[in-house]
C-alpha cells in the first residue's frame, strides 16, 4: 500500500530553542517487536495451512500466509507514529506546542501557541502582528500603521520620541532644542512656526503681543519700525527724518520746539553748565563746546557759541532763525533771531542749562559767579574790546562779557571786562 499524502502541505518554520525544549516530552520510542515466552523463544505470528489434493484434471493447491500489516497511526494517544511531527495526547490544541492534527505549532501558522502573542498566518512585518509572532509595539523598531517612526528605544532627543512620533518643528510635543511647540500652522499666536516664543526682530507681526510691526534686522529706531516693533509716527519720540520729520519730542504739545505735526516751532538757546577760560580754542572750539553739551543733554540740532573776534560773530555766521528762541524749560527768550538783535532785551534771562538747571545770581559785578565769555554787542556784531585773542590765549588779555542774569541789552555786553584766565560760562545757540 502506498503511504499516505503528508497531512500538510505547509513548511513548518524552524522550532525555536525554547519550542523543542518544550516538546522533548512529546517524543516517545516505541518498540519494535514483542518477545514473547521463556528461554528465549520467538514466535513471529506466522500462520501456515496445508493445502488438500484432490483427484482430476487439475491439482490446485491453496497455500495461505499470513501478512504482517502496519498499525495506523492514532493522532492523539501520546505516541508519535507515522508522519506525525508530535502527539500531547489530550494537550493536543490550538493553545499547546502540538496541534490537534499533530503537527508542531509554529510562528506563522496562523495559530496561537503558548510562547506566542499573537500568530495572524501571514508573511506581513507591518501589520498588527509581527513575522516573529509578537504584537505590534512603538519601540520595537518597526514603523507600524499610526507611528511617524520607531528607533527600537524609548529614548527622547534622538529624532523619535518615546511615542514613537518624529520629533519635528510641529508635532504638538516641545522636544529639545525647541522653545515651544503648539503643533498648528499659525505663525502669529504664543508659538511661531519655527516652535520659537515670539519676540520683537522675529519677522513675524505678533499683534497678540502689541507689535505694529517687525521689519526683522531692520527694526531700527529712525526707519519704518522701531526697535520696540512700533510704527513710526509724529509724537513717539523717534526722529524719522525718512517721514518728513524736523523733529519729535514725543509729545503732542506745540510751542516746545516740536509742533504736533512734528515741525520745528522754536530753537532752543542755553547756557552752558560748565564754565571755561578764555583759550575756548577759537570760534570753531567755542561751537564744539556748545555742540557737546547739547549732546549729552540729549538735545539734537547744530548749536552755535554766542561769541565774536576777528574772525566772525552771529551776526556774519548764524543762520538766523525766524522761529522763537526758547529755554529748555520751553521759555521763551526772543521771538526770532530778528527780535533778537532789533528788541535789544530778552523775554526771560538766559540762565537755564542744557540739562533745565537754572542758575541763581550770585551779585551784581562782573564776577564769574554771573558772567558770559562773549565779546558781542548787542545787534551781533563784534565788541572792539580785546577777545583773548581770539579765543586762543588764556594767559594775557582780557575780552568783554554778558551777565546770564540779565534781559536788558547787559545780556551779552555788560559793559565790562573779564581776565582771559577767568572762568566763565558760554551762549549756545541752535540754529535752524
Amino acid at each position: 500500500m502506498p503511504p499516505d499524502p503528508p497531512r500538510s502541505a505547509r513548511r513548518p518554520r524552524p522550532l525555536a530553542p525554547a519550542l523543542a525544549l518544550a516538546l522533548g516530552g512529546c517524543f516517545v520510542d516505541e518498540p519494535s517487536a514483542s518477545t514473547e515466552g521463556s528461554g528465549g523463544s520467538t514466535s513471529t505470528g506466522e500462520a501456515t495451512s496445508t493445502s488438500a489434493t484432490t483427484t482430476g484434471a487439475s491439482t490446485s493447491e491453496t497455500s495461505s500466509t499470513a501478512e504482517t500489516s502496519a498499525v495506523e497511526p492514532v493522532c492523539g494517544d501520546g505516541k508519535i507514529e507515522g508522519d506525525e511531527a508530535c502527539d500531547s495526547g489530550a494537550l493536543n490544541g490550538t493553545m499547546s506546542l502540538c496541534k490537534l492534527d499533530c503537527t508542531l505549532n509554529v510562528c506563522g501558522d496562523g495559530v496561537v501557541s503558548p510562547i506566542e502573542e499573537c500568530d495572524d498566518g501571514d508573511d506581513v512585518d507591518l501589520n498588527a502582528c509581527s513575522n516573529l509572532c509578537v504584537l505590534a509595539r512603538c519601540g520595537d523598531g518597526v514603523v507600524q500603521v499610526g507611528e511617524s517612526c520607531d528607533d527600537g528605544n524609548d529614548v527622547a532627543g534622538d529624532g523619535c520620541s518615546a511615542g514613537c512620533v518624529l520629533e519635528t518643528c510641529g508635532n504638538g510635543t516641545a522636544d529639545p532644542g525647541e522653545g515651544c511647540d503648539d503643533g498648528n500652522a499659525i505663525d502669529d499666536d504664543a508659538c511661531t512656526n519655527a516652535c520659537t516664543a515670539p519676540a520683537c526682530g522675529d519677522g513675524i507681526i505678533q499683534i497678540v503681543a502689541g507689535e505694529e510691526c517687525d521689519d526683522a534686522e531692520n527694526n531700527v529706531d529712525g526707519l519704518a519700525c522701531s526697535s520696540e516693533c512700533q510704527a513710526a509716527r509724529c509724537g513717539d519720540g523717534i526722529l524719522q527724518a525718512a517721514l518728513g520729520e524736523a523733529c519729535d519730542d514725543g509729545n503732542r504739545g506745540d510751542g516746545d520746539g516740536c509742533s504736533t505735526e512734528c515741525e520745528r516751532d522754536a530753537y532752543f538757546v542755553f547756557v552752558s553748565g560748565n564754565t571755561y577760560d578764555g583759550n575756548l580754542g577759537g570760534r570753531k572750539g567755542a561751537d564744539a563746546l556748545c555742540q557737546q553739551e547739547a549732546a549729552d543733554a540729549g538735545l539734537g540740532g547744530v548749536f552755535r557759541a554766542w561769541i565774536s573776534d576777528t574772525t566772525g560773530s552771529p551776526q556774519q555766521s548764524f543762520v538766523k532763525s525766524t522761529l522763537p528762541y526758547i529755554r529748555v524749560d520751553g521759555e521763551v527768550v526772543a521771538l526770532s533771531y530778528a527780535n533778537l538783535v532789533a528788541a535789544q532785551s530778552l523775554k526771560a534771562p538766559l540762565n537755564v542749562t542744557p540739562t533745565g538747571d537754572v542758575l541763581q545770581s550770585g551779585g551784581d559785578g562782573c564776577g564769574p559767579e554771573n558772567s558770559v565769555w562773549t565779546n558781542t554787542e548787542t545787534n551781533g556784531s563784534a565788541d572792539v574790546v580785546d577777545d583773548c585773542n581770539d579765543w586762543l590765549v588764556a594767559v594775557t588779555g582780557k575780552s568783554a562779557v554778558g551777565r546770564w542774569d540779565r534781559i536788558d541789552g547787559s545780556w551779552t555786553d555788560a559793559g565790562c571786562t573779564a581776565s582771559c584766565i577767568a572762568i566763565l560760562r558760554l551762549y549756545c545757540f541752535e540754529e535752524p
